[in-house]
């Protein structure tokens, strides 16, 4: 009778076992196929995956800051000028990328570019404009024969 009684637990024992081990491998298998399809859409800081268009919104947005910073000085305008055509050129570019790929991580420092950039073709090329009006009013009152 106790053999009975051990063999009505050992098929109910092996059930359950076998019902954990198909649980727990379902999980494993959901979590894996969770973190592929989330994998390529957010990567880590220090993933060694390239974020899209993030190196050219990074270069925009430093070409508007010296842009802005540059324009102040009178014939360093021209590059000023040079720097924010190439920064609206990179902002572009990078937010086609980051649009094309669906990752937007970088799209606040491409806007931040589009915007620097932007000030700075304005400002460099009216700062330029009035230094040139400037330069030659100054040369004509110096050149004046007074005599």
């Amino acid at each position: 009778m106790d053999n009975n009684n051990n063999d009505n637990q050992n098929p109910n024992q092996y059930q359950n076992q076998n019902q954990y081990q198909y649980q727990n491998q379902n999980q494993s298998q959901n979590q894996y196929q969770y973190q592929n399809q989330y994998q390529n859409q957010y990567p880590n800081p220090g993933s060694p995956y390239p974020v899209p268009g993030k190196g050219k919104a990074t270069a925009a947005l430093v070409m508007g800051i010296i842009s802005v910073v540059l324009c102040w000085f009178g014939y360093f305008a021209i590059a000023a000028l040079i720097l924010a055509i190439v920064g609206l050129v990179l902002s572009v570019s990078a937010k086609k990328e980051m649009q094309a790929s669906g990752n937007f991580m970088a799209r606040g420092m491409a806007t931040a570019g589009l915007v620097l950039s932007i000030i700075g073709v304005s400002l460099s090329a009216i700062v330029f404009i009035s230094f040139l009006v400037c330069v030659s009013s100054i040369s004509s009152i110096v050149n004046y024969n007074w005599f």
